[in-house]
């Protein structure tokens, strides 16, 4: 068994990262659906991440640390989770950088 060495702070912001780069822009970003054409919403975003990319032997841990600081900082907000979060109505392509802004500094700093 190998180890892996990358601090699993690491991992979990890398993750965000990635997820920050597939919804970079406006037309990136939908709601009501997980997957629109080229757009996503968060939780397609995500789901996309833990699919396609490897983060080595820790990669369940941090897939599990980010689902749930996604969802703290949802509640955190007064929704009941990221989905309600992402298709409120008055949710922004702005909103959603912002949040997840904020999920990728609380993982930075935990």
């Amino acid at each position: 068994m190998t180890f892996d060495s990358t601090p699993a702070i690491q991992l979990e912001v890398e993750i965000i990262d990635k997820i920050l780069d597939i919804l970079s822009t406006p037309d990136r970003w939908c709601k009501d659906q997980r997957v629109k054409g080229q757009s996503f919403c968060l939780i397609g975003a995500r789901t996309m991440v833990f699919n396609e990319y490897s983060f080595g032997e820790r990669t369940d841990h941090a897939k599990i640390k980010v689902t749930w600081a996604l969802h703290q900082e949802a509640v955190r907000r007064n929704f009941r989770g990221v989905i309600h979060f992402n298709d409120f109505w008055r949710t922004t392509h702005s909103d959603v950088i912002d949040f997840l802004m904020k999920v990728r500094e609380s993982l930075a700093t935990s």
